[in-house]
């Protein structure tokens, strides 16, 4: 007698869960899509500093005032 009415407790639990998971409103995924159009502006801004950087770097090495000194080797 106590293996039946565990079991059936059991049987209502579960349909009472099927029941909850049945009639609950279903809510809709807020998943953020990425914004392909601002990452692809991120990094053109990015490639454009980057050029920017360079193109200072071209201009002091080819300006010819670039002065270069050897250090002396330590002893050690």
């Amino acid at each position: 007698m106590n293996r039946i009415n565990l079991l059936l407790a059991l049987v209502l639990i579960q349909a009472a869960a099927i029941l909850a998971m049945w009639v609950a409103p279903v809510r809709p995924a807020m998943a953020q899509i990425p914004d392909p159009a601002a990452q692809r502006e991120q990094e053109i801004q990015q490639l454009t500093a980057a050029n920017d950087r360079l193109d200072k770097i071209i201009d002091l090495l080819s300006g010819g005032k670039l002065q270069v000194h050897v250090a002396k080797p330590d002893d050690n």
